[in-house]
């Protein structure tokens, strides 16, 4: 038996809510998230992030493209 058999596999599942609609070249940074222009102006992006270090490099993007977070959620899930 693997020790690893047992053990559950987690991922990040985030929703973050930036102020205005970020530009397209910035898609490639989110590849693999769902991005929405919502109707107010501003952009959704949700989905799945692999692992926390993922998830900490997302918020340190953010914090250095000076992009204007307006709501943010992450909840590690069982994948």
């Amino acid at each position: 038996m693997d020790i690893n058999e047992d053990k559950e596999q987690y991922a990040w599942k985030v929703c973050l809510q930036i102020k205005g609609h970020i530009d397209s070249w910035m898609f490639d940074y989110y590849e693999g998230l769902d991005i929405k222009y919502k109707d107010e102006g501003n952009t959704l992006i949700e989905g799945n992030l692999s692992d926390i270090s993922a998830l900490y490099g997302m918020i340190l993007y953010l914090r250095d493209t000076g992009l204007e977070l307006l709501f943010f959620k992450a909840e590690k899930v069982v994948v």
